[in-house]
């Protein structure tokens, strides 16, 4: 709720509690566990903290293939969210080296128009 209405770091602090909750009282591997870590997973990367996004959905996956199996479709929907976030890491990546470079301005701009 928090997350759906802007309040992304508001919810990120309400998750990471019952996530370590959850690692307290049923285990790192329990289904509800692992869903509340991909809770915040998904948090973090709307945060723009890809890496830690990334942490958290490998953790997750890890526990899902020795649990349920490589091929059970909740590891695969966890191994797409894990894709989605490499992907954004990639294009985040990408960005800052176009910008990085020299002579990377857009086409019309005055540097690229020789204005």
């Amino acid at each position: 709720m928090l997350a759906r209405s802007g309040r992304l770091g508001e919810a990120e602090i309400e998750l990471a509690t019952v996530v370590d909750a959850r690692i307290s009282v049923l285990g790192s591997d329990h289904p509800h566990t692992l869903t509340s870590r991909v809770a915040l997973a998904s948090v973090l990367a709307e945060l723009g903290r890809l890496d830690d996004a990334e942490v958290e959905l490998l953790a997750v996956l890890e526990s899902q293939t020795r649990m349920l199996g490589a091929e059970h479709p909740v590891t695969l929907v966890s191994l797409n969210n894990l894709a989605v976030v490499l992907v954004r890491k990639a294009l985040v990546q990408q960005g800052a080296s176009f910008k990085a470079s020299p002579g990377s301005a857009s086409p019309g701009s005055p540097a690229s128009s020789g204005a």
